[in-house]
């Protein structure tokens, strides 16, 4: 305003009723949609020159800016007067323009803040806070302080029209410092970008800069597997126990928990099961799983791992985590059933393929000793499928993509299988 005494401003304050009735004119106006809010209208002229601006009542950032030649005047823009608004001449409140300080100033960048904010306060992207710490408007300059979850990594002095820029989050971060001014409380109107915001799950002022900034941390959660023995006679009752631990400097959130059933073994006993979602704070630790299983077939089995999926407070997607996986060795004779004759009948293996959300082939007719096996092949969507027999072989099993689960028929029978809630993967053996 010191560069421009003659120039006359207005501000008309815009309601977020008033707003709505003209938000469709807005946006043909804007070449954009415009979200209702309350905004504030800054027209500025000098001459023959005419800026608008609208501006965020609450943020203070611009959301269009407009440019016009009084003697040589463009199209209008659409405006719909409302009853009675309130216009009032202002000597400086919002300490400086706040129009676009520059249209482009680094081209491929994505903008993350155009406005002003008050010495004192900072912005915040992600971990790193941006503070606005001095503002010499006089002297028209303004000093930056840049941290990184509390730590100062930068400190620098810039003019009016200067920028700087530094890496963190994996980005580049520019700073332009528009505008200085003074005031009861001064300002700066400053413009931010960064070459791929898609990374940014955080940005917004900060009252009070680093000092009052909230940063989110990086859960690290630790899935441990423990058996009650690692050897077993065919028959015999393992128990299972699954244990989680967070060693991250912050809660994990929306964890959630996978844990497929071995082949080789019969599901007896569930005492707990937590499956999530839940949170999980730093440091804590706690049981998820705990099951019996008995061994069915002699041989040696590796026990499928758990795995979690998790995120912390600020939204971020963290790489699943997996268990370990035991190893338990089965020992005893395969029952083989003789025939009616007496003679020994020789065992064969037959697949069953969920894929398509069909069970390949549906119908399977076996002979006693026979093992049939359920693989998961549906690779498209890598669904878990739960296999349940309804004559009681079992209760469920978990059959991630790529993993299978095998039972041996002893008896002879017709035996049901249902995957739900897709009928299509039910399949039926007939036990000769």
């Amino acid at each position: 305003m010191e560069e421009h005494p003659d120039a006359k401003i207005t501000i008309t304050y815009w309601s977020e009723s008033e707003i709505t009735e003209i938000a469709d004119e807005l946006s043909q106006e804007w070449g954009k949609t415009v979200t209702p809010t309350a905004m504030y209208k800054v027209e500025a002229s000098e001459g023959n020159i005419r800026v608008v601006s609208w501006i965020d009542a609450e943020s203070q950032i611009a959301l269009y800016t407009s440019t016009e030649n009084v003697a040589n005047p463009v199209e209008d823009s659409v405006e719909t007067p409302v009853e009675d608004p309130v216009e009032t001449p202002v000597e400086d409140p919002i300490e400086g323009p706040v129009e676009n300080p520059v249209e482009d100033p680094v081209s491929g960048k994505d903008v993350l803040f155009n406005g002003n904010i008050e010495e004192g306060d900072g912005y915040q992207i992600n971990n790193v806070v941006i503070d606005v710490a001095e503002v010499f408007a006089d002297a028209e300059t303004c000093v930056f302080k840049v941290y990184d979850q509390g730590e100062l990594i930068h400190d620098k002095l810039l003019n009016e029209g200067d920028s700087f820029s530094f890496d963190a989050e994996g980005e580049t971060i520019e700073i332009t410092l528009d505008y200085v001014s003074g005031g009861i409380v001064p300002r700066a109107t400053i413009f931010i970008t960064i070459t791929d915001d898609d990374q940014v799950y955080l940005d917004k002022i900060v009252d009070g800069g680093h000092d009052k900034a909230e940063f989110s941390g990086i859960p690290e959660i630790i899935i441990t597997k423990e058996v009650s023995s690692y050897s077993v006679e065919q028959g015999d009752i393992v128990t299972v126990t699954v244990v989680v631990r967070n060693d991250g400097d912050s809660r994990a959130t929306d964890v959630r928990f996978t844990d497929p059933k071995p082949a080789g073994f019969i599901l007896q006993e569930i005492t707990l099961e937590e499956a999530g979602p839940m949170l999980i704070d730093k440091y804590e630790e706690r049981i998820i799983y705990l099951y019996k299983l008995q061994a069915n077939e002699p041989g040696t089995f590796e026990l499928m791992p758990t795995v979690a999926t998790y995120s912390n407070d600020a939204e971020m997607d963290f790489p699943q985590a997996t268990s370990n996986r035991p190893v338990i060795t089965v020992t005893g004779e395969e029952k083989v059933p003789d025939d009616e004759n007496g003679e020994v009948i020789e065992s064969q293996a037959y697949v069953i393929k969920l894929d398509r959300y069909a069970a390949i082939p549906n119908t399977l007719e076996v002979n006693r000793g026979d093992t049939v096996i359920w693989r998961n092949e549906q690779e498209e969507s890598k669904y878990i499928f739960e296999v349940i027999s309804e004559d009681g072989l079992w209760e469920e099993q978990s059959i991630n993509y790529g993993m299978e689960f095998s039972y041996t028929f002893t008896e002879a029978g017709t035996y049901n299988f249902i995957v739900p809630p897709w009928n299509s993967m039910n399949s039926t053996v007939i036990v000769k």
